[in-house]
């Protein structure tokens, strides 16, 4: 009888212990997603830890150079957080600006070339520090009718987009996106088969080119590079690009030539910066670009 109790007081600690520590877990979980969001349904965008900086940076009154203007395809960085104040400035000045601002096409480099396709979609909606940003079903699968496929895999952790999607929720809240991903190996003939479906969706679209210019020169020879990247931008010369002047040569090109198809010929170079401006390494260093195409 003896050793029936001590038994049964033995298995009684132990399942403390277990209960305990499963609660542990659970609590360390639910730290990191909000208990209404499935860790299956949503991805994150990285950069959480940055939040308090961010909404601050955010909040800040910025420049108004493209006040009131038609802005409809866009170029910015995705360098966080380096390049925090000067990203924070292209989306203020979308802000300001005119267009449709339903749903936002990102288009990047697929950094780390996971992606089993050139070019490659999510259907997973964004967990940005500032709230979830769902992905528009209805273009998507327009995309999709293209033969552009699905690849969840290679947009966890991909900043090109993730980055992007913290300041469209933050700037506008009820957006939806489309994010695509380039392989370097992405050719023209990859960008002509969604040239199509995105000047189809005009009245409803905005496109963002969240892509870097020069990488990993020292600063003087950057600017060299940065300042012909500019030159090209400014005069529709989309054809010319490559790795040297840019992450995704084909993110780029896209977003070139719908500016020229939607007839905004006119490019507003709203800042050229690199990243020494920022961290003062003139060793390693990225270039970056913010413009905006305008009627």
């Amino acid at each position: 009888m003896r050793k029936v109790f001590v038994g049964l007081i033995f298995a009684g600690i132990l399942l403390a212990i277990i209960i305990g520590l499963l609660g542990q877990r659970f609590l360390v979980f639910s730290k990191k997603m909000p208990a209404d969001v499935s860790p299956t349904a949503s991805r994150s965008s990285g950069f959480f830890e940055y939040k308090t900086i961010i909404a601050e940076e955010l909040a800040r009154e910025g420049p108004s150079v493209a006040n009131k203007q038609l802005a409809q395809v866009g170029i910015t960085s995705h360098h966080l957080p380096t390049a925090l104040p000067f990203i924070a400035d292209f989306y203020r000045a979308l802000k300001l600006s005119k267009g449709p601002r339903d749903v936002f096409v990102i288009l990047g480099p697929d950094h780390r070339e996971r992606c089993r396709s050139l070019v490659s979609l999510t259907e997973k909606p964004y967990l940005t520090p500032f709230g979830e940003l769902a992905i528009d079903q209805d273009l998507l699968s327009k995309i999709r009718a293209q033969g552009v496929v699905i690849n969840e895999q290679c947009f966890e952790d991909e900043h090109a987009v993730g980055v992007e999607t913290i300041f469209i929720k933050y700037f506008f809240p009820e957006a939806k996106i489309v994010p695509i991903l380039f392989s370097s190996a992405a050719s023209q003939a990859d960008v002509d088969k969604l040239l199509e479906v995105l000047l189809a969706a005009k009245n409803k679209i905005t496109v963002i080119a969240s892509v870097d210019f020069s990488h990993h020169h020292i600063y003087n020879e950057a600017q060299h590079i940065d300042e012909a990247s500019q030159q090209m931008i400014s005069r529709g010369e989309w054809s010319f690009f490559d790795l040297k002047h840019v992450d995704s040569p084909m993110a780029l090109k896209l977003a070139v030539r719908l500016a020229g198809q939607w007839q905004m010929p006119n490019t507003l170079i709203l800042q050229r910066a690199n990243s020494f401006e920022f961290n003062k390494n003139p060793q390693d260093t990225t270039g970056y670009i913010n413009a905006i195409f305008t009627p």
